[in-house]
């Protein structure tokens, strides 16, 4: 029984010195000291072999360089670089992982090499994009975040940017938009909301701007326009030859209605506008037409860029077709009148006699004809468009359009 005994305790004490042999040599400071000591010796060997003949040595103007020299400074550079690479930034590897999924720098170079779900670190350290990779690339869905963790954007991805379905988000959380995108730009189909969550437009986008059919509504979320835009603009000329229940399809916002002897005037003041047409008969009936839509606005959109000046106009249209001296019409007095209350600047409001017809419905019994403007009048694509100043070159404040 001793013979045993004395048996196992010397197979015992051969496994611990080898387990302590292992255990001393996988440590991690033993490794290092290793490496360290192997470098170190390297560099020696290297550094204390003295060059014997002119192959040794590289010539660089007047001076011989040891070979030696510079393979010991191009391999310290490579150390130092491996070493920047793997420990202070280490590009190769996910960082951590946080709900399962894996957390990458965004400039890590093991991302580039995966195609899964995971969570980027911005530069400045924070969880910009957690969703779906391909190759490195955000690609499918995902949600993206600024540096307070506010949502920016959430739908699908493709080649980094904003491509396919998605949102977008004020600073508050609600939505601002939602629909299609093509590289980050509002493209398709799409729903703009207030900041309030209240929508403001639904229809259709091309890069980044109202375009095609769409409704347009006002702060409370009442529909005031269904009809065309082009580059985020309203098609005013659109209501052109429409009878006055078409128009009213076009805009349900709200009106006021002035009936002068031979023509009336609509107010659509949710789209700074208003349309005239000419009276056969008593009423304003289906079978009357709109003849010309006045926009007050003092600019006016070619290809989306605004102008403000007749000199700009000039430039964009050619010399004006007609320009002078004029007295209002009951259209222009309306719209004077109209700016005036809007605080925009004309020369005054035009006196106007004023009986009630019904709620916000006048018939104009006499208005001040020697109110007089100075216009100018331009064709372009098949439309006259007449332009209102206070006087000669100055700026106009709201403009016509007919049609030829």
């Amino acid at each position: 029984m001793q013979f045993l005994t004395i048996l196992i305790n010397s197979i015992k004490a051969k496994f611990t010195a080898a387990w302590t042999k292992i255990t001393r040599y996988t440590q991690k400071q033993f490794v290092l000291a290793k490496i360290t000591t192997a470098i170190r010796q390297f560099f020696t060997k290297t550094l204390s072999v003295k060059p014997r003949h002119s192959k040794d040595y590289y010539g660089f103007l007047a001076w011989l360089i040891s070979r030696k020299l510079v393979y010991a400074i191009l391999l310290t550079l490579g150390v130092l670089s491996l070493f920047y690479l793997l420990v202070i930034n280490p590009v190769f590897q996910s960082s951590d992982e946080s709900d399962g999924l894996p957390i990458y720098s965004y400039d890590s170079l093991a991302l580039r090499f995966t195609n899964d779900k995971v969570k980027i670190k911005a530069d400045s350290g924070y969880i910009a994009y957690v969703g779906d990779v391909e190759e490195g690339a955000c690609k499918g869905d995902g949600v993206l975040y600024d540096k307070e963790g506010n949502l920016v954007y959430a739908g699908q991805f493709s080649n980094n940017m904003y491509n396919g379905k998605g949102k977008t988000y004020y600073k508050n959380g609600q939505t601002r938009y939602e629909g299609d995108f093509i590289d980050n730009i509002y493209d398709g189909e799409g729903t703009l909301l207030r900041q309030t969550g209240i929508r403001e437009y639904i229809g259709g986008f091309s890069r980044g701007l109202k375009e095609g059919s769409g409704e347009l509504y006002d702060p409370t979320g009442k529909l005031v326009f269904s009809g065309l835009f082009s580059r985020d603009r309203l098609v005013y000329s659109d209501f052109l030859g429409r009878s006055t229940q078409e128009a009213r399809e076009l805009y349900t916002g709200a009106t006021a209605i002035y009936r002068g002897r031979d023509d009336f005037i609509v107010t659509m003041p949710d789209i700074n506008a208003m349309y005239e047409g000419s009276l056969n008969s008593d009423t304003v009936d289906d079978s009357i037409t709109v003849k010309s839509v006045f926009v007050l606005e003092n600019r006016f959109y070619i290809d989306g860029e605004p102008i403000s000046t007749i000199r700009g106009l000039t430039d964009a249209f050619g010399e004006p077709y007609y320009e002078g001296n004029t007295r209002v019409r009951l259209a222009e007095a309306v719209g004077i009148n109209s700016l005036n209350e809007m605080g925009h600047a004309f020369s005054g409001k035009v006196d106007m006699t004023l009986s009630n017809l019904f709620d916000d419905a006048y018939d104009v019994e006499s208005f001040d004809r020697e109110y007089t403007l100075y216009l100018y009048t331009f064709r372009y694509e098949g439309l006259m468009y007449t332009f209102f100043c206070n006087e000669r070159y100055g700026g106009f404040e709201m403009y016509q359009i007919t049609k030829e």
